[in-house]
């Protein structure tokens, strides 16, 4: 009997629980091309370890995203379009519980380090990664390129820490969009070439982690203010 990769599983159902929330078995057994029985099974599980839920009433069945909504894709570099893949892939499909400021700035940045990955990081690959608890949004973007700090060191001599080269990076482009984004988010990150930001002394395994390409974590809690 075939089965289903969980890992698959996962990343289909959270655009899947929107569109067929009263026929899902029927559109996983379409999609992984297996019997019922064994996409009742997988869905099931989705269940059982809260990625989605089910209703019943009035003999109806219906799922609907859990508490906490993963969205995942992969896409091959160049974008053609980072609008294009917000508009689509993602914005559709998160909860409605976002104000329209905290979405607007989403947005922006979703664009912005997307594009950035498309246009600068000389990668073929960017996987992305949105994340929706109740009270906050983490969006992951990771290259298989160049690495940002490279380019950033290149384009900063003398500088040899992350804080250094991410310093001296934003003073001389102030209009950058991580300049201009990044202090609105809760929490960023950006790992590559072996190099954090902010900086995690002691952790060797860094280096061989991040040796190639970019890691971008932007988080963002969702009750309160958006300056």
């Amino acid at each position: 009997m075939k089965k289903i990769d969980m890992d698959e599983a996962k990343a289909w159902i959270s655009q899947a629980v929107i569109l067929h929330a009263h026929d899902l078995v029927k559109a996983c057994a379409q999609r992984f091309q297996v019997d019922t029985v064994t996409a009742t099974a997988v869905i099931d599980e989705l269940v059982l370890i809260g990625v989605i839920t089910r209703e019943e009433s009035a003999g109806r069945v219906e799922f609907a995203p859990a508490s906490n909504l993963t969205i995942m894709h992969s896409y091959s570099l160049p974008l053609h379009g980072a609008e294009r893949i917000w508009l689509h892939d993602f914005a559709p499909f998160l909860k409605p519980d976002i104000t329209d400021a905290r979405l607007a700035l989403i947005h922006e940045a979703f664009d912005a380090v997307a594009d950035n990955a498309s246009h600068y990081s000389h990668g073929s690959t960017l996987h992305i990664i949105v994340e929706q608890s109740l009270n906050n949004i983490e969006m992951t973007f990771q290259d298989n390129g160049m690495g940002i700090y490279k380019r950033m060191a290149l384009a900063c001599p003398g500088q040899d820490t992350a804080t250094g080269i991410l310093n001296a990076y934003i003073t001389a482009h102030r209009n950058c969009a991580l300049n201009r984004l990044a202090p609105q988010f809760d929490y960023v990150q950006i790992e590559s070439n072996g190099l954090c930001f902010p900086e995690q002394p002691g952790d060797d395994s860094l280096e061989e982690m991040y040796a190639q390409g970019t890691t971008v974590v932007l988080a963002l809690t969702l009750n309160h203010d958006i300056n």
